[in-house]
């Protein structure tokens, strides 16, 4: 995330951007997007968890599980489990990582307020926990076959929701929710800079022939001299995709082509400055011929089993990433 790309942003915010921020009564829109949470809440009958909100924007419409995520959450894992407990009182356990969406362009939008990247979660009641309702939030819930949902039309854009849901569960493709965690600072407050909301930031995964990870040598603080994978901070005016590009071709220097989503790290303490959300993709990059700059002075290719010192506690991550490339 090079010092130019903080310069287009200030004298080249999009029309789109300033659509935005004007729609947003109670948020504090920044150069982010908000980081929300969608629930796909399945009981043992393959029945699915709906919702009639009980207020604004949607107020009256039968919607999914849903929520934010805080600075205040030990992780988004956290954030999805807290939203559905406030909401509605039920306590959920989270099986899998659907998808994650990031578009501003995206019709209709996660959210009409504001620009909201959602992290969709697979989850189950816990046996024997039922729902508490009314709340100041919901006004009634019910289960009901997924077949009823593909006619009803739903608030936000939870049809699109469950489309890729239904769609993710009969490609084999829902990525297991159980992941390795940074637990140094769970359950503790942890000062931020810049306290507000999760910041979304989108990074890639390079492997080359041997299984071996491009990692990129860090010339700034914070965590100066250790190794990180490629990527950064998305901005509001940007899809997660195109951000990830940017991101690529200015710490790489190259360009990268998209593959599937890894998963999602957003543990407290990650990063010294902001509550953030990691988002993991494969990708393929274009050339090798890697262009030093003032982030980024190295960039090397380095076995599984035998990493660097790392940078933003990726160690959790990359633990992960060598039991995926083992089960392959």
């Amino acid at each position: 995330m090079g010092a130019y790309t903080l310069l287009f942003f200030t004298l080249n915010m999009s029309a789109r951007f300033l659509d935005t921020i004007t729609q947003i009564p109670f948020l504090k829109q920044q150069r982010y997007a908000v980081l929300c949470v969608d629930l796909i809440i399945e009981n043992e009958q393959g029945e699915i968890l709906i919702e009639k909100s009980g207020v604004p924007p949607m107020k009256d419409k039968w919607i999914l599980p849903s929520g934010y995520a805080y600075v205040e959450d030990d992780n988004i894992q956290a954030s999805a489990i807290r939203s559905v407990k406030e909401e509605i009182g039920l306590d959920i356990e989270l099986s899998y990582l659907i998808d994650v969406l990031g578009d501003p362009d995206s019709k209709p939008p996660a959210d009409p307020r504001f620009y909201g990247v959602q992290v969709i979660f697979a989850a189950r009641p816990k046996p024997g926990c039922t729902f508490d309702i009314p709340t100041e939030f919901v006004q009634e819930c019910k289960w009901v076959k997924p077949h009823y949902l593909f006619w009803k039309r739903l608030g936000y854009n939870h049809n699109k929701v469950l489309r890729r849901y239904i769609q993710k569960k009969h490609s084999g493709k829902l990525i297991p929710a159980s992941r390795s965690f940074y637990t140094d600072n769970f359950g503790t407050i942890y000062n931020y800079r810049d306290n507000d909301f999760m910041h979304t930031v989108a990074m890639g995964i390079v492997l080359n022939e041997q299984n071996e990870i491009l990692l990129a040598h860090r010339a700034q603080d914070p965590f100066k001299d250790t190794w990180d994978l490629p990527g950064g901070h998305m901005y509001v005016y940007e899809s997660i995709e195109e951000c990830l590009k940017r991101e690529v071709r200015e710490e790489l220097g190259v360009e990268c082509t998209i593959g599937d989503l890894f998963h999602v790290y957003s543990d407290k303490g990650m990063s010294p400055r902001f509550a953030r959300a990691m988002i993991l993709y494969f990708i393929k990059i274009k050339s090798h011929h890697f262009v030093k700059n003032v982030e980024m002075d190295d960039f090397r290719y380095f076995p599984l089993d035998d990493l660097p010192s790392l940078a933003y506690h990726l160690d959790a991550a990359m633990k992960d990433i060598r039991h995926k490339v083992q089960e392959k």
